[in-house]
């Protein structure tokens, strides 16, 4: 009899001595949790349902408008990604406008307002039919749509559509971001990095830097790269190439910059829209930067030619000889006698030409043929001296050859890729080509002074000995 409340004891006695169960909390809330799922664009910019024909869609709401029909719901969530984008746009029908508006403005679902706030960004082009409208509707109808648009409506004026671009242009140059960053910090998480509206702020944006509202010009160089250049190295709008080319040199008018800078810049300009000698076409919107490219390009190749060849021409123990080099061209091009300037580099000088002036860097090469070797480390300098002149010199063991004129059928020409030894040489009058009008001197003696008198010959200006002697 006594055997079992013992043993119920002892279970009691058990149950005591068990810690109680803990419950166990999950780490993230369940709130938490179902907002993750929720997309994105639910919570800011919204875009169109993939997989749908939104040009059969308009086509049938634009019937719809003009049997006098109203929107349903199924239509009213189509709708304002029909009004721009689509064929027919249903935007430029007044009729289908009005309709679709008047839908929105009655729905009492905030989704549709948030719809026609993301299509008429994506779309944001002022000048486009119902664009004004559609603004006049959503700042009147901010304060409904909820976080984040009554917010951004708020803080930048989103939806005028001149105020909006312009203040998310000043935020982003503020904060040195691109206006989508300054618009996703702002709680639009998936707004297109290409749409109109983006594009309408950033070209502001390369408005306020073409100003000078950026003072350095690393700084300056490196916001226009984060704005304005994909990853890929394209233009994120190939449409604002002038305003962003602008942006880069506009500020350098007044005051050329030093060397390391014009290269930094050359590097992304050459990357962006090509070397304006070789690539003409490709500036025809940008006529004044273009030329100040040519000029900066002009310099860069004599400073290539004296640079690259210098460290050649110490590998090939004639370094002695260079110092001399240098202050007789960098005194010509000083005295503004050279207006073009081209190298063609062997296989030593194209490897340091790359690690000196970046991989953009426009340049000729020499080709296989041609009666004279070239040498390892050979390089020449094609100037353009004077209206009619034309120079070729050759780096170590070559000569300094002058046609006075550039035209003559011998001479060679500027900026090709290639080029044989033949083309960079006087040729030898008794081999068939009578030279009249050209000279060839070796770099030996007073030869300065006998360049320089061929170049006042050309160009009827003195280059005193006092500035490269």
């Amino acid at each position: 009899m006594n055997e079992v409340p013992t043993r119920l004891k002892d279970a009691l006695r058990a149950v005591g001595r068990r810690s109680a169960p803990t419950a166990l909390l999950p780490r993230e809330p369940a709130v938490a949790r179902a907002l993750a799922r929720i997309p994105v664009d639910m919570l800011g910019f919204s875009a169109p349902a993939k997989g749908r024909n939104y040009n059969q869609i308009a086509e049938a709401i634009a019937a719809a408008c003009r049997a006098g029909r109203p929107l349903d719901r199924t239509d009213l969530r189509a709708a304002p990604w029909c009004l721009w984008q689509t064929r027919p746009a249903l935007a430029q029908d007044p009729a289908c406008l009005e309709a679709v508006l008047g839908a929105v403005a009655a729905s009492p679902r905030r989704r549709s307002l948030r719809s026609l706030a993301s299509a008429w960004m994506m779309s944001f082009d002022p000048g486009q039919p119902g664009m004004a409208e559609a603004a006049r509707l959503l700042r009147n109808s901010a304060s409904l749509m909820g976080s984040p648009w009554d917010r951004l409506a708020a803080t930048y004026g989103l939806f005028h559509e001149v105020e909006g671009p312009r203040r998310v242009a000043e935020a982003a140059l503020s904060g040195r971001v691109t206006p989508v960053a300054v618009l996703k910090q702002s709680g639009i998480g998936s707004l297109d990095a290409t749409s109109g509206y983006a594009k309408a702020c950033l070209a502001l944006l390369l408005g306020l830097i073409e100003t000078g509202q950026v003072r350095d010009a690393m700084d300056r160089l490196k916001l226009v790269r984060d704005v304005a250049v994909r990853p890929d190295g394209r233009l994120v709008f190939q449409e604002l190439g002038p305003q962003t080319c602008r942006a880069l040199l506009r500020p350098f008018r007044d005051a050329m910059p030093e060397r390391a800078v014009r290269d930094a810049y050359l590097d992304l300009l050459l990357m962006l829209f090509g070397d304006p000698r070789l690539r003409p076409a490709a500036w025809a919107r940008m006529v004044e930067e273009g030329e100040m490219v040519r000029r900066w390009l002009t310099e860069q190749s004599l400073r290539q030619f004296l640079d690259v060849a210098d460290r050649a021409a110490g590998a090939h123990d004639f370094g002695s000889m260079w110092p001399a080099r240098r202050r007789f061209w960098e005194a010509v091009y000083d005295a503004g006698l050279v207006s073009e300037a081209w190298v063609v580099f062997g296989p030593l000088g194209l490897d340091l030409a790359k690690r000196l002036f970046g991989e953009h860097a426009s340049f000729g090469r020499f080709s296989h043929g041609g009666r004279t070797q070239v040498a390892t480390g050979h390089t020449v300098l094609l100037l353009r001296v004077g209206l009619r002149g034309l120079v070729a010199d050759w780096s170590f063991g070559g000569k300094c050859n002058i046609w006075f004129d550039y035209e003559a059928p011998d001479a060679p020409r500027l900026y090709k890729a290639n080029y044989s030894t033949d083309e960079l040489g006087v040729r030898d009058p008794g081999a068939g080509g009578a030279q009249q009008e050209t000279v060839s001197f070796m770099h030996s003696g007073n030869w300065q002074a006998r360049v320089a008198d061929e170049i006042r010959k050309i160009t009827g200006v003195h280059i005193p000995p006092s500035s490269y002697l």
